[in-house]
């Protein structure tokens, strides 16, 4: 059974992922700020509820996290299946958080593109790289070692990850807290249109993304990194790669 593969190839987009997400949206109506309660579907097609609008289509795909269906952030009538309903419960989400840096020059070698270590702050990578006109730094870590970070109030948690980076590049703490033009925190478990980081999925239950790409009926579809059994799930490029799948499998019934 299909769970887990490389995917197509991998890129790095140079100008960022908001220019990704720019150039896929250009032709669409978007609306932010939207948040959807109620899905209703059956033979006549499917409708949406959202802060009091209705919106109805003949299809529906599906991206939101996997921890919202878990917490039933969106109602569904009728029910999903139970089979359904038993692949969304069987995903695991863990806290994952970000610690960024941007400084008024780079100071580690142009060459740098990414740094492990045992401690808290355990990986590190350069957004900036190949980029001129940034300076960013910025470490990543999910699960237990997310969760301490997220205990910490933001400054203390900012202030631990430049003394653990003070360290890897071997500069003296005060030197590289001076080189600092803005920093940040980024929380994902504390997101709640997130819930966490990347879904995963537990030692034997590996059918349960392919069972949640399922589509059901003629009107729902599922996308997301977690429904992406036949690419590289936790991945940009997963996650894209299973909207395309969804796209194809929406414009066939169509």
């Amino acid at each position: 059974m299909k769970s887990d593969t490389a995917g197509h190839g991998e890129s790095r987009i140079r100008e960022g992922y908001g220019r990704l997400l720019d150039w896929y949206r250009a032709d669409y109506p978007i609306h932010f700020n939207s948040l959807v309660q109620e899905i209703q579907w059956g033979d006549d097609g499917v409708r949406v509820i959202s802060n009091g609008q209705s919106y109805q289509a003949r299809t529906c795909i599906i991206t939101i996290p996997v921890s919202l269906l878990q917490n039933g952030t969106i109602r569904f009538t009728p029910s999903l299946p139970s089979d359904k309903q038993w692949a969304i419960n069987a995903f695991r989400m863990e806290a994952a958080t970000k610690l960024i840096y941007r400084f008024r020059e780079r100071l580690w070698d142009e060459n740098l593109t990414f740094i492990a270590h045992t401690g808290l702050t355990a990986r590190w990578w350069t957004p900036s790289y190949g980029r001129e006109e940034d300076a960013v730094i910025a470490c990543y870590v999910t699960a237990e070692r997310a969760q301490k970070i997220d205990a910490l109030d933001e400054t203390t948690a900012l202030d631990m990850g430049s003394q653990e980076l003070s360290a890897l590049l071997d500069i003296p703490l005060k030197e590289l807290q001076k080189g600092v033009l803005a920093s940040k925190r980024l929380a994902w478990a504390a997101d709640p249109l997130a819930l966490g980081g990347y879904a995963h999925v537990p030692p034997g239950m590996a059918e349960c993304r392919p069972l949640l790409a399922r589509p059901e009926g003629n009107q729902l579809f599922f996308a997301g990194e977690a429904t992406a059994y036949d690419t590289n799930p936790q991945t940009v490029h997963g996650a894209i790669e299973s909207g395309w799948r969804a796209a194809r499998e929406c414009l066939a019934v169509l």
